[in-house]
């Protein structure tokens, strides 16, 4: 005969919690070898339970023994024939089958109890046992009332004298609970996952329902949210129930008599109805429990920390029932494990309102600056339509005025007057809780447009302005007036302390380069620089290097820079000058490869 050994069958993986047995149950299945019959003529006494002896007196002492252990055991012990027909099972058996009396299985197959994925795997178990081997197995079943059981097992095969194999005799234990901790605790490990991470507040609702009707086979579930009123209703997750359902329950209005849920949230405790259909509670729901199969209905309000009722979680079920102890458990852990997923939602969403009204404050906050600001910005194209215009009425003095250049610079002033309008307009949309327009712009066209503004300046005073030009797949998310307003304000700054440093060859010169996910523009002169003391203030309101500054230009910048997801900031390490660089986000859609810029002199 092959050497005994056990072999375990499970349905998951090995990361189910390793199933413990008593010591009496090893001891009373603890393998010693197949059981062997007497030889025919040999005094012993047949029947199911027996096996061979030396003489009737031991026999006897078996058999009661045998009895005994059938009888008052808490397993499930069974004898099976050859064909795996039931000859005899006991009490305990009967009860974990849900069965009423052994004649509704004795003489068949347990073939109905089992799963789909248990009926694949027995098949290669009474291999074995046909083979000599006992086995060792964990399996899930399905009860007579329609209850998915885990049941671990353990089976001996029966051989007679000529070795002939005529049955099994096998004991098994109920272990749905260890299974149904393991798998509830691997749940809600997952669940406080998806809270910690701040998943969205339905799929992770939804995940915990998933989870549940999983952990209850036979069962639909769902989470009813109270609105902000505090009176109604709305569903928030109930993938498995009808959709007809769902929209005709959602808006409900909490009440003493309204169905399950909303006599929950009403009572502030846990509605068990166990039969919808003759419960008063369901009175004027029960048509649309029969429409759609309801027959039992459990519901425990979700709770705040403060007791305040934020919803209920609610269990159907198509049989009239009352929870077991495991049901009982899992609805208060499911709803407390909602209770603080909402309120995790709704302090992050608090958060960001609270955010968002800073950053709103903050924005009232430079309203003064603004105000005083718009004259700063509004100079620069002023400053060039009064050039202009002074131009024009020296050409107009001439004898013969040159018609053609005084066209040309009446166009130069009327866009420098839309110029005007726009950035008052752009003003306007940053002190309202508005959010930046952020469109793909080329930054070769962007750079383009400054070089238009702030040439002129550059010009005017002898400063020499050297701007890179870079390829036009190089494209970034932003507002092109804004990212214009910044680069030129940059620029004027330069071009106003070389002037009044008194520098010679003044320049400046406009850099640009890819750098990682990055655009990176470095407006860098070679004047005397920014003073150490003076570097930490450089961005603070109304703090300025020039006695008629405002001081508001270079927070301005920055803070507009910093809406486009970029950063603006002074460098330290020039030796002579200064340098401000922009570091704005790439649009990842056009990535573009390093390339080297080359120069437009003015």
């Amino acid at each position: 005969m092959p050497e005994p050994r056990d072999t375990t069958w499970k349905a998951t993986d090995d990361s189910q919690a390793a199933i413990r047995s008593s010591a009496t149950y090893e001891h009373a299945c603890r393998d010693a070898g197949p059981v062997a019959c007497p030889p025919a003529g040999k005094r012993h006494e047949s029947g199911p339970g027996r096996s061979g002896v030396r003489s009737a007196g031991p026999l006897l002492r078996e058999t009661e023994l045998f009895d005994f252990v059938f009888a008052e055991s808490f397993d499930c012990v069974r004898l099976l024939d050859a064909e795996g027909r039931v000859l005899r099972i006991n009490a305990a058996g009967l009860r974990m089958l849900e069965l009423d009396s052994a004649t509704e299985i004795e003489g068949q197959t347990l073939e109905r109890f089992f799963t789909p994925e248990a009926r694949l795997a027995m098949e290669d178990i009474w291999r074995q046992l046909r083979q000599g081997t006992s086995v060792h197995t964990t399996f899930p079943v399905v009860t007579a009332g329609g209850r998915r059981r885990w049941v671990e097992s353990r089976m001996r095969p029966l051989f007679d004298a000529n070795g002939g194999f005529f049955g099994v005799l096998a004991l098994s234990r109920d272990r749905t609970a260890e299974r149904r901790a393991a798998e509830l605790q691997s749940g809600e490990a997952r669940i406080l996952k998806m809270i910690a991470e701040r998943a969205p507040l339905a799929e992770t609702l939804e995940a915990l329902v998933r989870t549940v009707e999983q952990l209850s086979g036979g069962m639909r579930a769902s989470v009813l949210l109270l609105d902000e009123t505090g009176q109604r209703l709305q569903v928030a997750a109930a993938p498995n129930l009808p959709d007809e359902y769902n929209a005709l329950v959602d808006g409900v209005a909490i009440g003493p008599r309204v169905g399950s849920c909303g006599t929950a949230a009403y009572r502030k405790r846990c509605v068990i109805v166990r039969d919808v259909l003759s419960d008063p509670l369901w009175a004027d729901y029960r048509d649309l429990a029969r429409r759609f199969g309801f027959r039992a209905c459990w519901s425990e309000p979700i709770f705040a920390d403060c007791r305040r009722v934020l919803g209920t979680f609610a269990l159907y079920y198509d049989e009239p029932r009352e929870p077991s102890p495991f049901e009982t458990e899992l609805i208060h852990r499911a709803a407390f494990l909602a209770g603080i997923a909402i309120q995790q939602s709704r302090l992050v969403q608090e958060q960001q309102r609270q955010h968002e009204q800073l950053a709103h404050v903050s924005r009232l906050n430079l309203v003064g600056e603004l105000v005083a600001n718009i004259a700063h910005e509004i100079n620069q194209p002023l400053y060039a339509i009064a050039n202009f215009a002074n131009a024009c009425g020296n050409l107009l003095e001439r004898p013969q005025p040159d018609l053609g250049r005084i066209a040309d610079w009446l166009a130069k002033i009327q866009r420098q007057a839309n110029r005007a309008n726009e950035i008052i307009h752009r003003l306007k949309r940053f002190v309202r809780r508005q959010t930046i327009e952020r469109v793909p712009l080329r930054v070769a066209q962007v750079l383009a447009d400054t070089l238009t503004w702030a040439g002129p300046l550059a010009e005017q005073h002898g400063v020499r302005l050297i701007v890179d030009r870079v390829p036009d797949e190089w494209v970034v998310l932003g507002d092109a007036v804004h990212l214009q307003q910044t680069l030129t304000n940059l620029i004027q700054n330069a071009v106003r302390a070389l002037v009044d440093a008194g520098t010679e060859r003044p320049e400046v010169r406009v850099r640009c380069r890819s750098e990682g996910t990055s655009i990176v523009i470095d407006v860098v002169d070679n004047g005397p620089g920014v003073p150490p003391e003076r570097r930490a203030a450089i961005f603070e309101p109304f703090y300025s290097t020039r006695a008629d500054g405002l001081g508001l230009g270079l927070p301005l910048s920055r803070s507009i820079i910093e809406h486009h997801g970029g950063r603006l900031e002074l460098l330290d390490d020039t030796s002579s000058g200064c340098c401000f660089r922009i570091a704005l986000p790439r649009e990842a859609s056009r990535s573009p490869e390093e390339r080297e810029g080359k120069e437009a002199a003015v």
